[in-house]
């Protein structure tokens, strides 16, 4: 299994982006959202463009009903 990872770009323009690497489903979403709130700062907006990982899920995250 891969390491997962948070990767902050900063642009030459002063733009940054945050990139989650290796989570699956919403948990990208709960490990970087304290980091782009941070960024953002007081009062600043947060743009999200889900990878293609935000829509899958981890055997653990599922029930299985009997």
């Amino acid at each position: 299994m891969s390491q997962k990872n948070i990767e902050i770009i900063v642009n030459l323009d002063g733009t940054t982006v945050v990139e989650a690497n290796n989570f699956k489903g919403v948990g990208c979403k709960d490990a970087s959202k304290q980091i782009e709130l941070a960024l953002a700062g007081p009062g600043g907006s947060v743009s999200t463009k889900p990878k293609d990982d935000f829509y899958q899920t981890n055997a653990t995250d599922q029930f299985q009903c009997r």
